[in-house]
């Protein structure tokens, strides 16, 4: 019932030591878990006496300290060692040293991109996913006061946090990879729900060169400058149902 639940591990300032792990217990019960510690990318051992409540959190921090002064999050810290920016795994054992929980987070797609330099954690979307899997994770949201800043939900409900997930989706693949006029193209993917999958379908675009349509637009220029500081708006062209065709994916096995 316990699991690693968030991680941050490269925030926006590397002078700031903001990097910390939590913990969640989504049992409807106390957890005992002194004597556990954490293994792998980090060392920490949990004194006796540490309980976390049903429905709890634990944040385990590089500096207590940062940890309170950014978030007003009471923190357990120091770890030993540091977590990478590359990618690290991070393992919580129990007392009898079994391993209770573990994640090998990674630093780039399927796991969340914006958690590696641009101020954000990790976040798992919900408890029952698979860690392991990179796309059961999401960068955390950023609200219009931390547009510039450190976000992150330590010791608090994941803000990307949802009660019936997606699918995971994962292995997106084509074949070929440079496609000649005329020829077939394959795309596959492997997915997984716990609630299973009925049907899936995959939308495509037809792009000339130099012409696709960017999911985004650029910032606008005010007086020759480029406010960074507010996110870039959406496309509305993108997301224009008339700019995509849509088939019908099988599991055929083949």
């Amino acid at each position: 019932p316990v699991v690693i639940n968030e991680i941050h591990y490269n925030g926006l300032d590397n002078s700031l030591r903001s990097d910390f792990v939590e913990l969640f217990n989504f049992s409807s019960s106390a957890a005992d878990i002194g004597g556990w510690r954490l293994s792998g990318g980090i060392d920490h051992i949990f004194p006796a006496g540490t309980v976390m409540p049903a429905g709890g959190y634990l944040v385990i921090a590089e500096d207590p300290a940062t940890v309170q002064a950014v978030w007003g999050v009471t923190a357990l810290g120091p770890y030993g060692k540091s977590l990478s920016s590359d990618g690290e795994t991070i393992r919580l054992r129990d007392a009898a040293d079994q391993i209770v929980a573990e994640v090998a987070y990674g630093s780039g797609f399927p796991w969340p991109c914006a958690a590696n330099g641009e101020g954000a954690s990790a976040e798992l979307v919900n408890p029952f996913l698979d860690p392991a899997k990179g796309s059961s994770w999401r960068s955390s949201v950023m609200t219009t006061d931390e547009l510039s800043g450190e976000t992150a939900s330590p010791g608090a409900q994941n803000r990307q946090f949802e009660l019936n997930p997606p699918p995971n989706i994962e292995e997106v693949a084509r074949q070929p990879l440079h496609p000649t006029a005329g020829a077939p193209i394959t795309v596959t993917a492997r997915l997984a729900d716990s609630d299973g999958i009925a049907d899936a379908q995959l939308s495509y675009q037809i792009v000339a060169p130099g012409n696709f349509i960017p999911a985004r637009l650029p910032l606008p220029i005010v007086n020759r400058n480029i406010d960074t500081s507010q996110p870039r708006p959406a496309n509305p062209d993108f997301e224009d149902p008339a700019n995509w065709t849509v088939m019908a994916m099988s599991d055929d096995g083949t």
